[in-house]
C-alpha cells in the first residue's frame, strides 16, 4: 500500500503535459544557480518518491543522498544529467516552497 499511495502521491505533484525538457531549461536559465537553495530529503519524499528512487538516482548523478542538504543547483545538473520526471518533480517543489516562502515574508 505505500508504494500504492507514493505512486498517487508522484502523479499528483507531477505537472500535466509539459515538455519537461523545456520546463527543466527555463528553470536553470534563472538565477537559481546563484541562490542558496537547498533541497532535503524531506522534499523529494513529499513528491511522493520512496527511498530507493532517490538513492539510485543520486547514485546516478553524483549526490550524496546521506547529506542533510544539497544545493538545487546540483539537483538540476543532476537532472540535466539524468532527466526523470521525479527529480523534476522534486525541483518544482522546492521552487514553489521556496517561492510561497518568499511571498510570505
Amino acid at each position: 500500500m505505500g508504494a500504492v499511495d507514493g505512486a498517487i502521491r508522484k502523479r499528483a505533484n507531477l505537472p500535466g503535459f509539459v515538455d519537461m525538457e523545456r520546463l527543466a531549461d527555463r528553470i536553470a536559465r534563472r538565477e537559481i544557480h546563484s541562490m542558496d537553495i537547498r533541497v532535503t530529503w524531506a522534499d523529494a519524499k513529499a513528491t511522493g518518491a520512496c527511498d530507493s528512487g532517490i538513492k539510485n538516482w543520486c547514485a546516478q548523478v553524483g549526490i550524496d543522498h546521506a547529506a542533510a542538504s544539497v544545493p538545487l543547483a546540483d539537483v538540476l545538473t543532476g537532472y540535466q544529467r539524468r532527466p526523470m520526471q521525479e527529480a523534476l518533480a522534486v525541483i518544482l517543489h522546492v521552487i514553489r516552497h521556496h517561492h510561497d516562502a518568499q511571498a510570505a515574508a
